[in-house]
C-alpha cells in the first residue's frame, strides 16, 4: 500500500506562494493600478519623451520619441543624431507599462521590478528590471504634453 499525501505538505508551500503574491501586490501592483488610472484619465494621445536607456553601471543611449494619436512617430538617437521611424513599436510609456504589468504575474516581481511614477500624469518615469546580472533601467528625463 502507498502512503497517502500529506495535505499540510502542499499547504506550506501554497501558502508562501500566496504571501509573495500579496507583498508583489501591495508593493508594485496597487501604485500600478493608480499611475495607470492616472495616465488612462489624463487622456494623453499627443507628447514628446526624452528617454535614457541603460543599466545600473551605464547608460548606453539617449533618445527622443515623439507620439501623435499614441502611436509613436519618430524616434531619434540624441547619441548619434540618426532618426528613426518604428511604426510596429509602442511608445516608452507604453512598453513600460506593460513591463510593470508582465512583472505583476511573477510571484518574486517585487524584488525583479522596481519603478518610480510621475506624480502628475502617472507614467512609469523609471523603471529598473533586475535581470540577476546588470539591471536594465529606463528613465524618462523630459516629457512634454502636446
Amino acid at each position: 500500500m502507498r502512503p497517502r499525501a500529506c495535505c499540510g505538505c502542499l499547504a506550506v508551500p501554497l501558502l508562501l506562494l500566496l504571501i509573495c503574491y500579496l507583498v508583489t501586490f501591495f508593493q508594485v501592483g496597487q501604485p500600478y493600478l493608480e499611475a495607470r488610472s492616472r495616465w488612462n484619465s489624463a487622456q494623453i494621445r499627443d507628447y514628446s519623451v526624452q528617454v535614457s536607456y541603460g543599466t545600473l553601471a551605464d547608460n548606453y543611449d539617449h533618445s527622443s520619441e515623439m507620439v501623435q494619436d499614441g502611436r509613436l512617430v519618430q524616434r531619434v538617437n540624441l547619441s548619434t543624431g540618426h532618426a528613426d521611424v518604428y511604426p510596429a513599436r509602442s511608445p516608452v510609456i507604453d512598453l513600460q507599462f506593460d513591463s510593470v504589468a508582465f512583472y505583476l504575474l511573477l510571484p518574486f516581481g517585487f524584488y525583479l521590478c522596481d519603478v518610480q511614477y510621475e506624480p502628475v500624469y502617472g507614467f512609469p518615469s523609471r523603471t529598473v528590471e533586475n535581470d540577476f546580472d546588470l539591471g536594465i533601467v529606463i528613465e524618462i528625463t523630459s516629457f512634454v504634453p502636446e
